[in-house]
């Protein structure tokens, strides 16, 4: 897997909210960055969170139900309606 660490998408924000046996997520996405022109009305994504712990605990928008798991399977990911 390649990773480019260079781009930065210009005004992404992501923020986590915790409390007793929950946590949610909250992300500010920008679409003009990932596409030329309009973007269109349909994405897709996935969203995902590993836990580090004595066992881990992983969690998806769109579970790959793979094992071991594996988030980078785009034929699993979601797909995401924008508009109204």
């Amino acid at each position: 897997m390649r990773v480019e660490t260079a781009w930065n998408c210009a005004g992404f924000a992501a923020r986590v909210t915790r409390s007793e046996g929950r946590w949610s997520a909250s992300l500010r996405i920008p679409l003009g960055p990932l596409c030329t022109g309009t973007p269109p009305a349909l994405w897709r994504a996935n969203f995902y969170r590993i836990d580090r712990g004595a066992v881990d605990e992983y969690s998806a928008w769109a579970p790959p139900f793979a094992d071991p798991p594996d988030f980078h399977l785009p034929e699993r990911f979601g797909v995401l309606k924008l508009g109204s």
